[in-house]
């Protein structure tokens, strides 16, 4: 069985005037276990609302997403929130940690949506980013890629099947850059998770076994280009 597979996805929003905007339409989809693929695209081409959709934080309005036989597209929402945080790991663009915890405490506070807190992971998972010196520091007190290690280690905190990855190189210097990714495939490739990434940069794709152009995958984006 495939770990997910998607089938005739797509996605709209309200215009300010006149029809919907349509910025999503896949047809179809597949990663395998423990697979490794990064899909490159222009910012604002609709990449983000590719994995807010299989994550289960949107809805498409239509389409299946089946993540290992499960279509998360006829759960309700609260169902949709306890498999993600039990199955799904996202390394936000933007981090999303909450200010006003620790590293340690941002980690565990993954794991409390999820099978429950295990101190001694998240310890464990901030020592493997290099950031066992930094347990008691809250986000402000980090460097931009200090932050994103804490927010890769908490997407890795439930043993997730599949780790979603929006941007993540985006804030980083190209040093940092690197190192990042290569710090993400490692931690999946130990803990066996999928690792789906979205990306711009062409060398942060090129460092992937399985490369995929958004436009290949988007029928949006094909019939703008051939427009």
């Amino acid at each position: 069985m495939a770990l997910l597979e998607i089938q005739n996805l797509s996605k709209s929003y309200p215009a300010p005037v006149g029809p919907d905007t349509q910025v999503l339409d896949v047809p179809a989809f597949e990663m395998d276990t423990g697979s490794r693929v990064a899909i490159h695209g222009e910012s604002g081409s609709g990449k983000t609302t590719f994995l807010h959709l299989v994550a289960g934080i949107l809805r498409p309005d239509r389409g299946t997403i089946l993540l290992e036989g499960q279509d998360l597209t006829q759960l309700p929402e609260s169902n949709r929130d306890r498999l993600r945080a039990s199955s799904i790991g996202y390394v936000f663009q933007t981090f999303n940690l909450l200010q006003g915890f620790t590293c340690l405490e941002n980690v565990m506070l993954g794991m409390s949506f999820g099978s429950g807190v295990n101190e001694s992971r998240a310890r464990e998972l901030l020592e493997k980013v290099d950031l066992a010196d930094r347990l008691s520091y809250r986000p402000s007190q980090l460097s931009v890629g200090q932050q994103q290690r804490v927010a890769v280690a908490r997407a890795l905190a439930n043993k997730p099947k599949l780790v979603l990855a929006d941007e993540p190189t985006g804030n980083l210097d190209p040093k940092n850059s690197r190192a990042a990714i290569d710090l993400i495939q490692q931690l999946c490739d130990e803990e066996g998770s999928g690792l789906m990434v979205v990306s711009h940069d062409l060398k942060v794709v090129d460092s992937f076994p399985k490369q995929l152009s958004w436009a290949s995958l988007n029928r949006v984006i094909s019939k703008e280009t051939r427009t």
